[in-house]
């Protein structure tokens, strides 16, 4: 009986062609649509779950209270000192730290290289963290002060074919050994880095401000929480270690919050301090489409088949005629319908793989998609193209199944024919969804043409960032003016912050007339004199910092208009 099902429907997809080829096409697109948006759904997802111990490891944030506005503000990135203060007070934690570097300077031979990505990390990260060597011993690879482990590429890049284990690189003036090489990570993984350096060597390779000022944002601290147990079990603990040890912060009600490492990349946009990642709410959105795309496709078909209904109503009657039942007549539309889906699914599948290179440099992703990598997903996509044929073939199929074979003889089958009041609600409904996705369209585009062309308050062309390593930053000035020497460059400055990145570096202060209760925590870029110029930003009131006036090198700040708002002053009386 199902063959002759079978049969019957590849005879009707093969008699009407155009109507087939339509029906194909139009669901195929709107399942390769929904495929691509449930795989960069699950892309978004994934981030940070191949991390064994990844229910348990948090992000510490200090979250602070503006006393004036009541706005709150959270760091991720924090001082480099609370892990060693946490783990005399919270010995049933452990706690790791990562200083991204960016981009530094490192000398191989007579070879001088600038290297991304670069992140001083504590010698546990691989006891908390999966992350895996190829070589090396993951529990002796770093507790040495001058030990580094790189990456495959990175190591091919310094050493060539050569073994790197044992070898040397200088960074910031100083020998660092190779003791290991990590295995690759994979893309949905937020910590991102070419060099992992051990963390030990702080002492003597950071800034006395960076390891003593609790008020510098430096290092990321994780903890990883005993099993079983939740932040909220810590929350006393913790805050009355704040109390303590963040007392002269007490007017900003500071608080160090743990966040969970499975939930971060999707709530990276709460913290000031984390890198980019995604959203819940786009998440969200995006499969609101994804299901508006499905209910669009599948509206289509019915509409599709209902119209063309009038074609078969002979068939039907002929059927029911020789004692077909309507639950069988049901079975073979629906079997038309299934097979309809699978081919557009086998059609989708193909351009799938065939868009997914454009997909993912728009959506800027590394997604890729295998059946015999990924079979789990390869019957959801399946199971969603049987679903989808049974869904939209089912109005059709109940629709066709009920006509009356006498009034179908009898040439009046207006009266049996109840599908046109719903087709016409069908296609009102389908094209109030395409107009909202195309008002929605038309936003999103504007709102990220705006942000291209938004006025930054600086001029951001034509410059160049330069990492400086230790040697350089102590001949600042000589090589500045060997730079001027140059007709090309315009202009030179420097500064411990390139805009628009985060500003972590915090400073308390108490305004003039403010009570020393109301100081507040001030964001802060220590700059030279050339900062201003070379950036291009506009003073609204008062100067730039003068080498002639030498008491600027000590006492001169620069605030911007927020503030001075917040102060509480007008740009004329804070100067």
């Amino acid at each position: 009986m199902y063959r002759s099902y079978l049969r019957s429907a590849i005879r009707n997809l093969w008699r009407y062609k155009g109507y087939t080829l339509i029906n194909i096409l139009g669901l195929a697109i709107g399942m390769a649509c929904v495929m691509l948006i449930i795989l960069y759904v699950k892309s978004e997802l994934s981030f940070d779950r191949f991390h064994e111990h990844r229910d348990q490891l948090h992000l510490l944030n200090i979250q602070t209270t503006n006393p004036q506005t009541g706005e709150t503000n959270k760091r991720a990135i924090g001082p480099y000192r609370l892990a060693d203060e946490l783990e005399v007070d919270f010995p049933d934690l452990k706690f790791v730290r990562f200083a991204p570097q960016g981009q530094e300077r490192v000398e191989y031979q007579d070879q001088a290289y600038q290297e991304e990505d670069l992140t001083f990390v504590d010698a546990n990260v691989f006891d908390l963290f999966s992350f895996y060597l190829e070589e090396g011993d993951p529990s002796t690879a770093l507790p040495d002060p001058f030990s580094l482990v790189l990456t495959r590429k990175s190591a091919e890049k310094y050493f060539g074919e050569s073994t790197a284990l044992g070898k040397t690189l200088r960074i910031r003036d100083r020998d660092f050994n190779v003791t290991g090489i990590l295995k690759e990570i994979p893309e949905n993984s937020q910590f991102r880095f070419n060099m992992l350096i051990s963390m030990n060597c702080a002492p003597q390779v950071f800034s006395k401000i960076v390891l003593e000022n609790w008020g510098e944002g430096y290092v990321w601290t994780m903890a990883m929480l005993p099993e079983n147990t939740q932040p909220s079990d810590f929350t006393g603990r913790m805050q009355a270690f704040t109390d303590v040890k963040l007392e002269a912060w007490k007017a900003f009600s500071p608080k160090i919050n743990m966040h969970p490492l499975r939930d971060l990349y999707l709530s990276s946009g709460d913290f000031a301090g984390w890198q980019p990642g995604g959203d819940r709410t786009y998440v969200l959105a995006f499969s609101f489409i994804a299901l508006f795309i499905l209910i669009i496709a599948c509206i289509n078909f019915m509409n599709l088949a209902t119209a063309r209904a009038g074609l078969r109503a002979q068939e039907v009657g002929l059927r029911k005629v020789i004692g077909a039942e309507r639950s069988q007549l049901i079975t073979q539309f629906l079997s038309e319908s299934v097979t309809l889906a699978l081919l557009s699914f086998a059609i989708a599948m193909l351009m799938v793989k065939w868009s997914l290179p454009a997909f993912n440099q728009l959506a800027d992703r590394e997604i890729t998609y295998s059946i015999t990598a990924n079979l789990p997903l390869f019957f959801s996509f399946l199971g969603l193209a049987v679903f989808v044929g049974l869904l939209a073939g089912s109005y059709p199929a109940f629709l066709l199944s009920g006509f009356n074979p006498i009034q179908v003889f009898s040439g009046n089958l207006s009266g049996g024919f109840k599908g046109g009041a719903l087709r016409k609600v069908l296609v009102t409904f389908q094209f109030a969804i395409s107009i909202f996705l195309i008002i929605v369209t038309g936003i999103v585009y504007s709102q990220i043409q705006y942000c291209r062309k938004i006025d930054l308050g600086f001029d951001k062309e034509h410059l160049v960032r330069v990492g400086t390593p230790l040697s350089l930053r102590s001949q600042y000035d000589q090589f500045r003016t060997e730079l001027l020497t140059n007709p090309q460059v315009v202009n030179a400055g420097a500064s411990s912050r390139v805009p628009p990145g985060s500003l972590s570096s915090s400073l308390r202060a108490r305004p003039e007339g403010v009570p020393e209760d109301q100081q507040r925590g001030m964001q802060t870029v220590w700059t030279d004199y050339d900062f201003i110029e070379t950036f291009g930003f506009e003073l609204v009131s008062g100067r730039s910092f003068q080498r002639e006036f030498t008491a600027d090198a000590q006492t001169a700040f620069i605030l911007n208009e927020a503030a001075v708002r917040e102060i509480g002053w007008t740009n004329e009386e804070a100067i």
